[in-house]
C-alpha cells in the first residue's frame, strides 16, 4: 500500500511540472514583445502607402517615397531584428517559421518598391502576391502560436 501510494505521488509530481515550452514561454514572449510593436508600425504604414495609391495613384512620388523611405527599410530591419532574436531553445523551431515569414514579406515589399519606381505592373502584380503570401504564412503562424500560448494564458498581439 505504502508503494502504491509512493508511486502515486510521484507521478502526480511529475504531472504538475510544467513542460519546458511552458516554463520558456513567457520569456519568448517577452523577446517578441518589441518586434510586435515594429510590426504593428509596418501595418499602419502599408495602409497609408494603400490610402496614397487610392488617392493619387500608384505611380505618385508619395507612393515611392513610402516604399523607399518607410516601408521596405523598416520591413528590412523588423526581419533582420527577428534573426538577430535570439529565442528561448524551446521555441527556436517556432520562431525560424516567423523569421522565414517576416523575410518573405521584406524581400516582396522591396519587389513592390522596384515595381513602383519602374511603373511595372506586371511585376507589382508578382510582388503582391508574394507580399500576400508572407501576410497569409505570418497570420498561420500567429494562429498556432496562440492556440499553444492560450493553455498558459498568454497571447501574442500581431499588431499591438
Amino acid at each position: 500500500m505504502k508503494r502504491a501510494l509512493l508511486v502515486a505521488v510521484l507521478a502526480w509530481a511529475g504531472c504538475a511540472q510544467p513542460d519546458p515550452r511552458a516554463r520558456a514561454a513567457p520569456d519568448y514572449v517577452a523577446r517578441l514583445e518589441p518586434l510586435l510593436y515594429e510590426n504593428g508600425f509596418l501595418a499602419s504604414e502599408v495602409l497609408d502607402a494603400a490610402a496614397t495609391i487610392y488617392n493619387d495613384g500608384s505611380g505618385s512620388e508619395a507612393t515611392r517615397r513610402a516604399w523607399a523611405d518607410e516601408i521596405v527599410p523598416l520591413s528590412r530591419h523588423l526581419s533582420d531584428q527577428a534573426s538577430a532574436t535570439s529565442p528561448p531553445a524551446e521555441w527556436s523551431d517556432r520562431h525560424a517559421e516567423v523569421v522565414l515569414a517576416w523575410t518573405a514579406r521584406a524581400d516582396a515589399y522591396q519587389e513592390i518598391q522596384h515595381a513602383v519606381e519602374d511603373g511595372d505592373r506586371e511585376r507589382w502584380k508578382l510582388a503582391r502576391k508574394q507580399a500576400d503570401d508572407a501576410k497569409v504564412r505570418e497570420e498561420e503562424w500567429f494562429r498556432a502560436m496562440n492556440r499553444e500560448l492560450a493553455p498558459i494564458g498568454l497571447v501574442l498581439d500581431q499588431f499591438p
